[in-house]
């Protein structure tokens, strides 16, 4: 049996290689320390940053020194019409969810190991919770997460598990425990692992095949006075995330008969 070749573009890896040492970053990196990173010459980057910040992918923020990674990667994703078409299903029955409940609302789709949010509605009343667009977290840290990966396939939860295992998932056997418990109920009602008073009420969006494609979610602040209880607000938020999945089936099917 003939292996297939192995091809090289040194140029394109070396890109590729600055884009997601930069990506691991919180703050802007000298190019000193880029090279360190990489295991390369200032010499042998220098260009290829240049070419990078010159097409928008690197940045540098005022008054430091060094490089940041731009949102142009991201929008790009947004841009496919897999991601693009979710979009524009689902921002009507979230603007209509926001303004039934007066509580904010994200989708979110996976990526990796991690979950990201690529669309919010925010709330019409004065107080809110809204979380920011591109946000990356771990899949297994969040309800959304647990969601996306309660509504999987048993081969790609397989899958999946194996890239969170190598990336270093804590508490797996309750983690698969409390998604077993979701397949069950259909949603994720728990309280926030990040912010206190808020509960996340989640729900699945499922594709044409019946697994997740992403998650309508809504973190929800006990407000007061008191107008819609957190139970009433689960069951807008399991219509909408209905509202969607059959909207997206309509799309598939108009696509097939076409």
């Amino acid at each position: 049996m003939t292996s297939m070749p192995s091809y090289r573009a040194p140029a394109l890896e070396k890109g590729l290689d600055i884009l997601e040492a930069l990506a691991r970053e919180e703050e802007a990196l000298p190019l000193t320390a880029l090279s360190e990173r990489l295991g390369r010459s200032k010499s042998e980057i220098f260009r290829m940053v240049q070419v990078l910040e010159t097409r928008g992918y690197l940045s540098r923020r005022a008054g430091k020194e060094g490089y940041v990674l731009t949102n142009k990667l991201f929008r790009l994703s947004l841009s496919r019409p897999v991601i693009r078409g979710l979009v524009e299903v689902a921002l009507p029955e979230m603007r209509s969810l926001s303004e039934r409940s007066e509580q904010s609302c994200h989708l979110v789709v996976s990526l990796g190991t991690e979950i990201v949010i690529i669309a919010r509605m925010e709330a019409p009343s004065p107080i809110g919770l809204a979380v920011r667009v591109g946000m990356h977290l771990p899949i297994a840290t969040t309800p959304s997460g647990r969601v996306l990966f309660a509504f999987q396939s048993e081969a790609t939860q397989a899958e999946w598990l194996t890239r969170m295992r190598a990336a270093g998932i804590e508490n797996e056997k309750d983690f698969l425990a409390r998604t077993r418990e979701i397949r069950t109920h259909g949603y994720e009602m728990s309280e926030s692992p990040f912010i206190g008073g808020v509960t996340d009420l989640s729900s699945p969006i499922l594709g044409p095949e019946g697994t997740a494609v992403a998650t309508l979610t809504m973190p929800h602040i006990a407000k007061k006075p008191v107008r819609l209880r957190m139970r009433a607000a689960l069951d807008y938020v399991r219509t909408a995330a209905g509202n969607i999945s059959a909207s997206l089936h309509d799309e598939a099917e108009k696509f097939i008969l076409a």
